[in-house]
């Protein structure tokens, strides 16, 4: 099988399905993706905040995790749980699980907080959290039953993920592929990369792209088959066998 350097149990190869390991990369990111998504996401970010009247910066909700005020966690709340929570939902398909997670994150970002300061990516960071969460939920609950949403991520990343009979015996650095799959983000259109990063890191929906790109899901769906197309292309250059 695939040998990961750095390995977790979320990239081994006894989940129920293989390619779930590839289809959710930066559940591992490095600081390369984690600035990718910082950059595509940053100004949306602040557009949505004003627009939910939220006043309080990220540095300064930062602050309060540093000073050991319990009043973090709540502010934390009030302005990311409702898209946490979404998040977490959307690859669970069960909210209460969902709320579990949720919270499980307020609590692993006060353990977290500090040494880590996400002052410039407080949302990427805590997203990362409540999704390895999530998959880790999927990952021991769904062996006797699949999860619908990561099936059918699945199915589409198939043509552009490693095929494992071609690398038996492949080491495959984590950091490492993180910084190739950062690369590749970087050298897409943005619209195209906010597409991909909306479909296989969020888990969004055609449909709910469609919406935010103002486009006709044939278009969002056409979209992502050539950025698949290219993905293959680029980790075949990169020397992994797809």
């Amino acid at each position: 099988c695939i040998v990961w350097k750095n390995d977790t149990s979320f990239f081994s190869y006894h989940a129920y399905d293989r390619k779930i390991q590839w289809i959710f990369w930066s559940t591992y990111a490095t600081w390369e993706i984690q600035m990718t998504l910082l950059e595509m996401r940053g100004q949306n970010e602040k557009t949505a905040e004003t627009d939910r009247g939220i006043t309080m910066l990220d540095g300064d909700i930062i602050d309060l995790y540093l000073k050991r005020e319990p009043d973090a966690i709540r502010y934390t709340s009030e302005k990311y749980g409702a898209r946490l929570l979404a998040l977490s939902n959307r690859l669970l398909q069960d909210m209460e699980t969902a709320k579990e997670c949720e919270n499980d994150t307020y609590l692993q970002a006060w353990e977290r907080i500090p040494p880590n300061e996400p002052r410039e990516y407080f949302f990427a960071f805590l997203a990362k959290i409540i999704r390895h969460l999530s998959l880790d939920v999927c990952r021991k609950k769904n062996r006797q039953k699949r999860n619908a949403v990561i099936v059918e991520l699945s199915g589409e990343l198939e043509q552009c993920i490693p095929d494992r009979k071609r690398n038996m015996q492949t080491v495959i650095d984590g950091n490492e592929f993180g910084r190739v799959v950062s690369e590749f983000l970087r050298s897409l259109p943005e619209q195209q990369r906010n597409m991909f990063v909306r479909r296989y890191w969020y888990a969004d929906s055609v449909a709910q792209i469609a919406e935010e790109f103002a486009c006709p899901e044939n278009t969002v769906k056409s979209i992502l088959f050539r950025v698949r197309g290219k993905m293959k292309q680029f980790l075949e250059k990169e020397g992994y066998e797809v």
